[in-house]
């Protein structure tokens, strides 16, 4: 990818709200490896009130990523929280300027920290943009989905 031909941006809320499907459908493996699931309806409302706001970067006229980003209250202050990404792309093109939409928004938000719950992999990719591995997150199956 060319770095000089991505952008990134949001939908308004309502822009959000009436194309819901497309970003839940877009978002839906990077949900499900996450551990969080939404109906529909309920992603709707959470990003037709502002809840969840959605970033996109795009590559020319092509949509290439979805994230849903939310402000948290922590015990030890206002945290911007990513609560899923997903990509069709190497996140490696744009992963610096994503990371200074990120941060601008966490100031404008007034937040202290960011959060992201990832794989393993996007942790070693975001440590150079100065993210560090805050908690680690095990899972075992103690039995098989039919």
């Amino acid at each position: 990818m060319n770095p000089a031909s991505f952008k990134i941006d949001s939908p308004t809320p309502y822009q959000a709200a009436a194309d819901a499907d497309r970003y839940l459908d877009f978002m839906h493996d990077s949900l499900v490896y996450g551990g969080v699931s939404f109906e529909l309806d309920e992603f709707r409302q959470l990003v037709a009130s502002g809840d969840f706001l959605l970033l996109r970067v795009w590559d020319g006229d092509e949509m290439i990523s979805v994230s849903a980003v939310r402000v948290r209250d922590l015990e030890d202050g206002r945290d911007l929280y990513i609560v899923a990404t997903s990509s069709d792309r190497d996140i490696n093109d744009w992963i610096d300027d994503f990371d200074k939409v990120l941060v601008q928004l966490a100031e404008e938000a007034c937040c202290d920290t960011i959060t992201v719950q990832t794989r393993e992999g996007m942790g070693r990719i975001s440590r150079r943009a100065g993210y560090k591995v805050h908690q680690v997150i095990i899972r075992k199956r103690v039995r098989t989905l039919q």
